[in-house]
């Protein structure tokens, strides 16, 4: 008893100490660019802006989740958004031990845990993003499908609804749907039998997507649900190579470690891979299927709704080699992982580790929230074509325009209606506008490639200095521009 109270105790206190570094390195990481943008919509949900009057480049379900939680009072700030990501790592690690637990042991979950937690450390989960609230939708069809519990039809049923929900937060949670779907097509029967054993899915998924789709229908919405949830993530959003980088550095030891699993389920003796063939179908094909979005880009946090499975399979497989005795070799193993890791990282990006040492003042932040907000009343608009959301989020000011970024889904929508978005200028409400023309800057890097998009911005550039003041001296190296009293008594109608 009193060895099972300390172990219990030290557990406690190891736990408790993870999470305190955690949360001091996730307090350092800042609030991140993607991030950002799910904040200033979210928020603009609370101060009474419909969903969609800002263009989005995720599902509808995040920014009314953000919505939520800023509604708290202090939610917004480094502590609040910190706590945030800190409950979404803890999640993701809590329905991980409890799903894979209950199917595979406590000890297999406790090593899926540990793994999927040093996975979202690697794979920018340390700001507020979808994929840890995809990966638990996609882990909780793959318990629904696994369970003893419920008749056949119903676990499939509530796999769906679960994917379904998934796709709320993004459209990704579609690919564990198709890995799914053909689990199930390849079991045993006739052709007849296994799409009977596949509709219930289908059913429940599109059930939980039909739902909201029918609300912004009736609220006059639909289009601009489907174009940004749905199409624009699957067919508009151009392939890049940009973070190509990091999948053979910071994810190194991911790989490494899939790999390394795959020797070793091999080895396993052929009963023991028969009785666990079914589930770890399921894992390691939504896993697979799930890594497919890295074609259009590379960004670590793409990778974690199917690594994460995979890095499960992998913690099943060793559980399994530790039940045979195989102790010593799996400690080694372990100690390789770590070292793994501690490479990857640092083959990535050393100065990381500094976040873990101090706790930043964020003064600049302060800064230039207090300058935009001196020269911008809240009742007024501001653009901002350099800082983008960062502005907007710090100094709490709207954009009198669909756009909080110049992301990919921007370079769209001024290729498509560039004419309409340069209505904003003549708005005697927008006093700030936020743009050097000697140092343009985009998130999109292609943007500048496309001629419409090069002649918006020369727009931009006329329309600035007819009716703006340039100011170079409110936030150096920030260049401002101040609407003319005259400019704004003659300006059109908002």
């Amino acid at each position: 008893m009193r060895g099972a109270a300390l172990r219990r105790g030290l557990a406690a206190v190891g736990g408790g100490g993870l999470l305190v570094l955690l949360s001091v390195f996730v307090y350092n990481s800042g609030f991140g660019h993607d991030a950002l943008e799910y904040l200033v919509i979210g928020r603009s949900l609370v101060d009474g802006y419909p969903l969609y009057a800002y263009v989005p480049s995720k599902s509808w379900g995040l920014y009314v989740l953000a919505a939520a939680f800023l509604s708290i009072p202090g939610a917004g700030s480094h502590l609040g958004t910190a706590l945030l990501v800190v409950g979404l790592i803890v999640l993701v690690a809590v329905v991980t031990l409890r799903i894979i637990g209950r199917h595979f042991g406590s000890r297999a979950g406790w090593l899926a845990a540990g793994l999927v937690g040093l996975a979202a450390v690697f794979m920018e989960l340390n700001y507020f993003q979808p994929e840890p609230l995809v990966f638990v939708c996609g882990l909780l069809a793959f318990g629904a499908m696994t369970s003893t519990v419920l008749p056949g039809w119903r676990r499939a049923g509530l796999a769906g609804v679960w994917l379904g929900i998934g796709m709320a937060f993004k459209s990704v949670a579609g690919f564990y749907l198709v890995a799914c779907a053909w689990c199930l097509l390849q079991r045993e029967g006739g052709s007849a039998a296994r799409w009977r054993a596949a509709a219930p899915l289908i059913g429940g998924f599109g059930l939980a997507v039909a739902l909201p789709a029918a609300y912004f229908a009736a609220t006059g919405r639909i289009e601009s649900h489907l174009h940004w949830s749905y199409w624009f993530p699957l067919f508009g959003y151009p392939a890049n190579g940009d973070w190509l980088a990091k999948l053979y550095t910071k994810l190194l030891w991911v790989w490494v470690v899939a790999g390394s699993a795959v020797v070793l389920w091999r080895r396993l003796p052929g009963a023991e891979r028969d009785a666990l063939r079914a589930d770890m179908s399921v894992l390691v094909g939504m896993g697979l299927v799930a890594l497919l979005p890295l074609w259009k880009t590379q960004a670590s946090h793409y990778a974690f709704p199917g690594a994460a499975l995979l890095l499960i399979a992998s913690a099943v497989t060793v559980d399994r080699w530790l039940a045979r005795g195989a102790a010593v070799p799996v400690i080694l193993w372990s100690a390789a992982v770590l070292l793994l890791g501690l490479a990857s990282g640092l083959a990535y990006r050393p100065a990381a580790a500094q976040r873990f040492m101090q706790v930043r003042s964020w003064e600049e932040e302060r800064a230039l929230a207090s300058a935009v907000q001196a020269l911008v009343g809240p009742d007024e608009f501001v653009l901002s074509l350099g800082e983008g959301a960062r502005l907007y989020w710090l100094a709490r000011r709207y954009p009198n325009w669909p756009l909080v970024n110049t992301e990919v889904q921007t370079t769209d929508l001024v290729a498509r209606d560039g004419a309409s978005l340069l209505e904003a200028f003549d708005d005697p409400q927008l006093a700030l506008v936020e743009f050097d023309p000697a140092r343009p800057r985009f998130d999109d890097p292609r943007f500048l490639r496309d001629g419409r998009a090069a002649a918006f911005v020369r727009a931009i550039e006329s329309r600035l200095s007819a009716g703006f003041k340039r100011r170079d001296d409110v936030l150096p190296p920030l260049v401002f521009w101040v609407r003319e009293p005259a400019a704004a008594d003659a300006g059109g109608p908002r």
